[in-house]
């Protein structure tokens, strides 16, 4: 009973943080690229010259991150890197606090003002993920099999839920577009029949 009640813990652990960076992860991959620029910006850690590929490498890093965690892989490193993450936006988080920066934080697609709630929140789902390091609290998922059907199994699924989110990404910001292109050419043709209208009234 012990064993299993080890296991379900882990497990629920790993679905709490591991959800939250995956969720992190795609909504950075479907918002606009300029968005999260100006997002990790906002934050005046980094040189311009380091903006855009931090803002390629963040999300990407959250839902890699977030794959070996739910799916309890390359134990140690996928949980060691995890928590490695979530001190570096805590950290983040807490000196931009410091220097009254309170602007939405980024995290998700539609984020919350910076506040110490938030810094909490990071510091909360850093000890979940310390906890399951340093207790071991893995279960019998892919991190039974041998590490390279690990490594395999995590990049497949990974890459798929990255392409998956740009898509998703490329759709919206073609049906906005086509519907741009649809309310001009309606514009157009309402001009079109009030001036038709104008020189009948006239004539």
């Amino acid at each position: 009973m012990v064993a299993v009640g080890v296991v379900i813990l882990g497990l629920l652990l790993r679905l709490v943080s591991g959800g939250m960076l995956l969720l992190a992860g795609l909504s950075k991959l479907q918002l606009d690229t300029k968005v999260v620029i100006g997002d990790v910006r906002s934050y005046r850690l980094l040189p311009s010259v380091l903006l855009l590929p931090t803002t390629r490498l963040i999300p990407i890093c959250e839902v890699t991150f977030a794959v070996t965690l739910l799916l309890g892989a390359m134990y140690p490193i996928g949980v060691i890197l995890p928590a490695i993450l979530f001190a570096i936006f805590t950290a983040a988080l807490v000196i931009s606090l410091l220097r009254g920066i309170t602007e939405p934080c980024g995290c998700f697609r539609r984020s919350q003002p910076r506040s110490w709630r938030l810094v909490a929140r990071n510091l909360f789902l850093l000890a979940i993920v310390t906890v399951i390091g340093l207790f071991d609290l893995d279960w019998p998922g892919l991190g039974a099999q041998p590490i390279v059907i690990q490594v395999l199994v995590a990049s497949c699924v990974s890459i798929s839920l990255c392409m998956a989110a740009t898509l998703m990404k490329i759709r919206s910001t073609a049906d906005r577009l086509l519907r741009q292109r649809v309310h001009r050419r309606t514009s157009r043709t309402r001009t079109m029949i009030w001036i038709d209208h104008l020189g009948r009234w006239r004539l």
